[in-house]
């Protein structure tokens, strides 16, 4: 018989792993590229230092979505959340270029299946009919390190040094290793199969979570341009206390998701995301033209609305989309559509700024996510017809 309880022990362990997991990577990240400067190199490697984290996490995410389908999940989170502390206390000793994009690329890869594991059994462990509910919480958690991780990142490196952040990000690393082998995990399906022999273009990116996952990466894209140029928007206009959108947008996102989660299940995935989406569009418009402190809030609030609530939708969309035993690449397409947001909103933007300026390049991230719904919606519509002949289409769970 199926746990109804959302807060059971399996899930319980995953939000507590998962929080220490993510707090790790997010104290380091408004440091790497500081530190990296430290170390006498120019702008574009810095630059190139924070791309290649993304394109290793790129590269593996199809991977590690086939394996935890096909292997023990709890060996592989144990494992790869291994790497990424090894990545961390590689940061923690290493003083040159050569060496930290050795373990940038390490911590990219062990992120890139730690990741995608973690959200897999999360989303075992959480009953069907609750599941928009429960990956909400999950992504509240996610958003919780979000706004408490990188300014305690940053307090630590200005009153001890870039090496103990690192090592603090470390001790964090290894306590979520630590929790792994308590971690409930459901047997594999196909555990007789090979993993090398399954490694095929089907087995790599779940087909039917393909249109969610473009739309995940729309977002991405628009939030990247908003998290690197917002600061240097702000001192352009003379806007003071730019940070309080962050603290704003988290508090929303924390606050306002799980009645998302709630609101999904009672009306259905797509009447959640359509909405959030166009807010999601306006509000990257807004933004380029706010030109003053709380004109910057506004946005800030109806961004974090829309990222709560399209967000998990979105995920839970990729799972409900295909079968249980596939659910491992489903979640996998989601990551690949995410980094695939965040490495070309990183590189488009910043062509665009020079080109059209801080308002015209904001607006342009506003048009992929405009041009997605439609084709997402006929998708839906496709998938629906061609449902009714099999079985009825459920849009609620």
């Amino acid at each position: 018989m199926e746990n109804k309880k959302i807060f059971n022990r399996s899930f319980v362990l995953m939000l507590i792993t998962g929080f220490l997991l993510f707090m790790s990577i997010m104290m380091i990240s408004p440091i790497m590229a500081s530190y990296a400067t430290s170390l006498n190199v120019t702008g574009s490697v810095v630059g190139l230092l924070a791309g290649i984290f993304s394109i290793a996490s790129l590269i593996i995410r199809p991977i590690s979505g086939n394996a935890i389908d096909l292997k023990n999940k709890k060996k592989l989170l144990m494992g790869s959340i291994g790497i990424v502390s090894i990545a961390m206390l590689g940061y923690t000793f290493t003083n040159s270029i050569g060496a930290l994009f050795f373990f940038r690329i390490l911590h990219g890869l062990g992120w890139g299946f730690a990741s995608t594991t973690s959200m897999a059994i999360a989303t075992d462990a959480i009953p069907h009919k609750r599941l928009a509910t429960g990956i909400g919480y999950y992504g509240m958690m996610q958003m919780m390190t979000s706004a408490i991780a990188p300014s305690l990142g940053l307090a630590i490196a200005n009153q001890w040094g870039y090496q103990s952040t690192f090592l603090c990000a470390s001790c964090l690393a290894l306590g979520s290793l630590l929790m792994t082998p308590f971690v409930m995990t459901k047997a594999p399906r196909n555990g007789h199969l090979s993993l090398l022999k399954s490694i095929k273009l089907e087995n790599l990116l779940e087909r039917s979570a393909i249109m969610p996952a473009l739309l995940t990466m729309c977002n991405a894209m628009a939030g990247v341009a908003v998290g690197t140029f917002l600061v240097m928007y702000a001192n352009k206009y003379g806007i003071v206390d730019i940070g309080l959108y962050f603290t704003v947008n988290a508090l929303i996102m924390v606050s306002v998701r799980p009645l998302m989660g709630y609101l999904t299940e009672r009306i259905g995935i797509s009447k959640v995301i359509i909405p959030c989406e166009i807010m999601i569009a306006l509000s990257v418009i807004g933004l380029g033209f706010s030109r003053s402190l709380s004109a910057v809030i506004v946005v800030a609030v109806f961004m974090g609305i829309g990222n709560s609530g399209a967000g998990p939708a979105l995920i839970a969309e990729c799972i409900h989309s295909t079968k249980t035993e596939r659910r491992g690449i489903a979640t996998s397409t989601n990551y690949v559509g995410l980094d695939g947001g965040n490495f070309l909103g990183s590189l488009i933007s910043g062509s665009l700024v020079t080109l059209v300026g801080y308002t015209g390049m904001f607006s342009f991230f506003a048009l992929p996510i405009l041009i997605m719904i439609p084709f997402y919606l006929h998708t839906k519509k496709r998938k629906h017809i061609a449902n009714q002949h099999l079985e009825p289409i459920n849009l609620i769970s």
